[in-house]
């Protein structure tokens, strides 16, 4: 079992093969949504169904060892007909050309320049996290890892009791960690729980540092495990209370920082003088209730971090063509 950690003042270290991570600076999620509330009663999802911000908005079962994540998988009879594939929903870059995701600043909070690959790579969706069809879903599981409710309580649900299985030895996550597990009978071929913290107002950095850490370790067990799609739920943004606007933008952050300063991401792979390595191609932030995309303000922020190129603006001063 590989985990994920990052320092923090106070969690204690854990196992030695957890990966150091440091707190960034100072951000809300697109924020995936909720981790802790009831997910019971959300709609089945539709491949065509995006977080709507102009209303405002392979898992196959397997004998082989793969990663050190293998666990007999005894209820691995899952049906793939509903799942999602993230190329399936939109990206940024498509976003932006439709016009459903609009530049609501006057640029003065914009904290980084426009990347078009990095645009092509974020997709946003509202729907049921466990029908996603990627090499990873994250969990905003408790520190127990032995479900909960809300998503993760769904995610136990639908990935079925093996997970629970693999769950059990596990020991539990500290705070600000993850660990990864196998995504049993999921579309996703893994899982990524990760512990967000129970937001404080009386302590915001400790607060932001440990929510940084879920996203922190969440990535680096993407590089460690050569996957090249994950989806993130909402982290700490249900009963945890951590705001959603402030939680937005530490995962549009953080995962910012990591597409373009980690080899992982698409800068190392820019020069020509070195073998191009595994690639992440998919970042999906998801919300799961209707709720949460009715008052998605939060979805502000996104152009903040991943502004628009100016290929992908929409150039409302041009009159239409004659016949259009």
């Amino acid at each position: 079992m590989t985990t994920a950690s990052t320092s923090s003042s106070s969690t204690k270290r854990s196992q030695t093969d957890d990966v150091g991570q440091t707190p960034a600076e100072p951000l809300e999620s697109i924020a995936p949504t909720d981790s802790h509330a009831a997910a019971e009663t959300a709609d089945k999802p539709s491949a065509s169904k995006v977080a709507k911000v102009d209303k405002h908005p392979e898992h196959e079962a397997t004998e082989e060892k793969q990663d050190g994540l293998h666990v007999e998988d005894e209820d691995e009879d899952e049906d793939d007909s509903n799942a999602i594939a993230p190329s399936q929903i939109a990206n940024l870059t498509k976003l932006y050309e439709d016009g459903i995701l609009e530049v609501v600043n006057d640029g003065e909070t914009v904290h980084h320049p426009c990347n078009a690959t990095h645009n092509k790579i974020i997709s946003l969706w509202q729907g049921d996290i466990t029908h996603l069809k990627v090499d990873a879903i994250v969990n905003a599981a408790n520190n127990s890892l032995l479900g909960g409710g809300g998503v993760d309580g769904a995610i136990h649900r639908a990935a079925g009791p093996s997970l629970l299985k693999e769950c059990r030895p596990l020991k539990g996550c500290e705070t600000g960690r993850t660990k990864i597990t196998k995504g049993h009978r999921l579309p996703s071929k893994h899982v990524l729980h990760t512990v967000g913290p129970i937001y404080s107002r009386n302590d915001r950095q400790e607060s932001e540092e440990l929510l940084r850490g879920c996203y922190k370790t969440c990535l680096a067990l993407v590089k460690e495990h050569a996957l090249t799609s994950v989806a993130f739920s909402g982290i700490s943004t249900g009963v945890y209370g951590y705001p959603l606007s402030e939680a937005a933008q530490v995962a549009l952050d953080e995962v910012r920082q990591f597409l373009d300063n980690d080899e992982y991401g698409s800068k190392a792979n820019l020069s020509p003088l070195r073998p191009r390595i595994a690639q992440i191609k998919h970042i999906v932030f998801t919300n799961f209730r209707q709720i949460d995309v009715d008052q998605c303000k939060h979805l502000r922020h996104v152009p903040d971090y991943f502004p628009p190129a100016p290929s992908e603006v929409q150039d409302e001063s041009k009159e239409p063509e004659e016949g259009a």
